[in-house]
């Protein structure tokens, strides 16, 4: 339990200073890596853990926080890009894919299609399963707004050189690989 406590408080004072210090930040890591490998392969994985819940709120502050609203949610976004790759599907399927309750997605699909965005239709093998579909109105409203998604990050983007992007792209593309190992597909 105390070394449970040392660990905390040193990831926490690290913070602390690098918060005060932003100079210094990557003689921070550097020690805060040191530290963690002298405790072996779990403060490996906490490391990993630690750093992505770093790095996720910096993507989105970087990347999309000043994005313009749409006029439409989150959730309703992810289900128009659902519907578009996947569209005709029953819906419990979408409520699955972003995470939602059935009595929720009900009440999702209802707003949009009272919008004109999806429209219902029932499932081939069973007249009692409700599939979605996306409207012309709906792929057209997709599509520009991820035009609109895709020029903001390319904005955002033309700060790094080519070299850079294609350093990116792989270690993405590597992250990407390695949690497929964890992956779990609803």
């Amino acid at each position: 339990m105390i070394d449970l406590t040392k660990r905390i408080w040193y990831i926490t004072i690290i913070k602390i200073v690098m918060i005060h210090n932003h100079s210094k930040k990557q003689t921070f890591f550097k020690n805060k890596r040191v530290y963690l490998k002298q405790r072996g392969k779990k403060m490996s994985r906490r490391l990993l853990i630690e750093n992505y819940i770093t790095l996720l709120p910096m993507l989105y502050r970087t990347l999309f926080r000043d994005f313009p609203n749409c006029g439409v949610t989150k959730l309703q976004m992810k289900l128009l890009y659902y519907l578009k790759i996947e569209g005709g599907k029953p819906m419990n399927y979408y409520a699955k894919k972003i995470m939602v309750s059935k009595p929720n997605m009900s009440v999702l699909a209802e707003k949009m299609i009272n919008e004109g965005f999806i429209e219902k239709g029932t499932f081939e093998g069973d007249k009692r399963v409700t599939t979605l579909k996306l409207t012309k109105m709906g792929g057209d409203f997709l599509d520009a707004e991820m035009n609109k998604f895709i020029n903001h990050l390319l904005d955002k983007l033309s700060v790094f050189e080519d070299k850079e992007i294609e350093r990116l792209n792989e270690m993405i593309e590597e992250i990407t690989d390695m949690f497929s190992k964890v992956r779990n597909d609803n």
